[in-house]
């Protein structure tokens, strides 16, 4: 079942009254798989651009593999901005 969508231009109000999103774990079995390595039978699917920031970011990727197994990649965020690992040089 697909996670609903809430869209970036929502206040942080509208978004607390809000029913909470239920998940389940995305179990080996449900991961999408890529058994060639060659990306072969992958879909990718962009989702709505912008969000916080004045840019043109897409705010989440959907990938589903051929056996219709899906996964949603989103940016990671700490502290409710978007961050990215350091690298140690």
């Amino acid at each position: 079942m697909p996670v609903e969508r809430l869209s970036p231009k929502l206040n942080m109000s509208s978004r607390m009254n809000r029913k909470k999103q239920q998940f389940r774990e995305l179990t080996p079995d449900r991961r999408p798989q890529d058994p060639h390595g060659d990306g072969i039978g992958l879909r990718f699917e962009t989702g709505e651009r912008g969000g916080d920031y004045p840019d043109n970011m897409r705010q989440a990727i959907t990938m589903t593999d051929a056996q219709g197994r899906w996964a949603v990649y989103v940016p990671l965020r700490m502290d409710g901005k978007i961050v990215v690992p350091q690298t140690t040089r």
